[in-house]
């Protein structure tokens, strides 16, 4: 093997039973996300970390997850730099416990999976926690490679 170096990110705590998931209502998180970005695919990752927004509508089965202000976790400057903000609406399958789907990020795209943690309590489980990977597009400086890589979790919040 030419690279012994491997990044991932794992997502992990006490799973909300699916059986206790609302089918109505809604709930807003707020969190973290953290992970690694690589301007072309090929030198060493940077870490870089983000806020996270979210909102789950449990009736219409979607989440809303917003990365926001989006930065080198050190003081360092790739270029090019990344795109500080997206928002992307992925399915929730209540009777699974997972949230997911397609996501873009400026010009890539990629896939976010996510699950809700803990036991439900005033109508909603309180965290949120999941994983997401990016891909360079055609109009990108890396085609179809992964050149973002993270994870995030978010605790419920009011409103």
């Amino acid at each position: 093997e030419h690279n012994k170096s491997r990044r991932g990110v794992v997502a992990y705590g006490e799973l909300t039973p699916a059986k206790n998931l609302p089918t109505s209502g809604s709930a807003r998180y707020a969190g973290l996300a953290h992970g690694w970005y690589s301007p072309n695919g090929a030198i060493e990752p940077y870490p870089i970390a983000a806020d996270v927004e979210g909102y789950v509508d449990f009736a219409a089965r979607t989440a809303r997850v917003r990365l926001s202000n989006l930065r080198i976790d050190e003081d360092q400057n790739p270029s090019p730099q990344l795109i500080a903000d997206s928002s992307n609406t992925v399915p929730v399958n209540t009777a699974a416990n997972t949230a997911g789907g397609a996501i873009t990020h400026g010009d890539a795209s990629g896939h976010l999976g996510a699950r809700f943690y803990g036991p439900v309590s005033n109508g909603a489980p309180p965290e949120i926690a999941g994983t997401f990977s990016l891909r360079g597009s055609s109009a990108s400086p890396i085609v179809d490679a992964i050149f973002g890589l993270g994870g995030f979790i978010a605790r419920r919040v009011a409103g």
